[in-house]
């Protein structure tokens, strides 16, 4: 009798299971992994060929860019000038460069003037800019990703300083839908900036 009475204070009765939610779409999609942009659009490129009016920046400009670059996340300079037909060597003793230089018929077409005063700095500047605006892209893509709604511009550090534009835009945190994912077309000196940003949590 004394063990029925004692086993009613440590008697643990059954929990019923609770059924859990189910996720909605955009909860199970901030579970899954970021899928990484490994190109640029057609308007990003020619952005990013154009802004330092280094090329002109034509839907062929374009599609070299592609066809040198490709998907490569490691590209660099070398592989827009060794792209195409090699130049002959009248054509870079009138670009005055050295005659064992690697560049191309292909390459040396899509330059400016201002570009071709230098064309072998400007192969690092063009996939430079490339790459920084793809990563860019990809920094906002993941911060929308994981549900941030706004993000804070932090001013250009490189040698030449933030301009007015950046040190406008970084006062207050912008929707990361409207984020700028390169130098801002204001920007006087395109060739010297890099933008980075920061998540902005707001707590209510």
């Amino acid at each position: 009798m004394i063990w029925k009475t004692l086993s009613r204070f440590f008697h643990v009765p059954a929990v019923r299971p609770v059924e859990p939610r189910p996720f909605d779409r955009s909860a199970r999609e901030m579970f899954e992994p970021y899928q990484r942009v490994s190109s640029l659009t057609d308007d990003d490129v020619r952005t990013s060929l154009t802004q330092a009016g280094l090329s002109s920046g034509t839907d062929a400009d374009i599609a070299f860019v592609r066809r040198a670059i490709g998907d490569n996340p490691f590209a660099k300079g070398i592989d827009l000038r060794r792209c195409g037909e090699p130049a002959p060597i009248e054509k870079l003793r009138e670009l005055k460069v050295r005659a064992n230089a690697v560049l191309t018929v292909d390459y040396l077409a899509i330059l400016t003037a201002k570009g071709l005063a230098d064309p072998i700095e400007t192969a690092q500047f063009l996939v430079s800019a490339y790459q920084s605006r793809l990563a860019g892209t990809n920094a906002i893509g993941r911060a929308a990703h994981a549900g941030i709604d706004h993000v804070e511009v932090i001013p250009n550090n490189m040698a030449a300083g933030p301009c007015a534009a950046c040190l406008k835009l970084s006062r207050h945190p912008i929707p990361a839908a409207d984020a700028p994912t390169g130098p801002l077309s204001e920007c006087p000196h395109p060739d010297q900036c890099v933008l980075r940003w920061r998540t902005h949590l707001a707590f209510d």
